[in-house]
């Protein structure tokens, strides 16, 4: 391997401590991403009708498990099991 090689990949160098640094910050940035997505999720079905609500199989109390958890698919077209 030659000295430039080494030079190149060591991890002293500026651009390898930035590119540490930035992988939390993007975790921190999906993270707050997903929260968001979610947030938006639970705003969309509240504004839903009840009926629509029970169209799908959960109730107005169901809506935030369902967002953070998600729900258990039963019936013909998704087997529980």
């Amino acid at each position: 391997m030659s000295h430039t090689h080494r030079l190149l990949f060591s991890p002293s160098l500026p651009g390898h401590s930035f590119a540490r640094m930035a992988r939390p910050m993007t975790r921190f940035l999906r993270a707050i991403a997903a929260d968001l997505h979610r947030r938006q999720a639970m705003r969309a079905l509240m504004a839903s009708e009840d009926r629509m609500l029970a169209d799908i199989g959960i109730t107005r109390g169901d809506i935030e498990v369902a967002v953070l958890r998600g729900r258990r698919v039963t019936g013909p077209c998704g087997r529980s099991g």
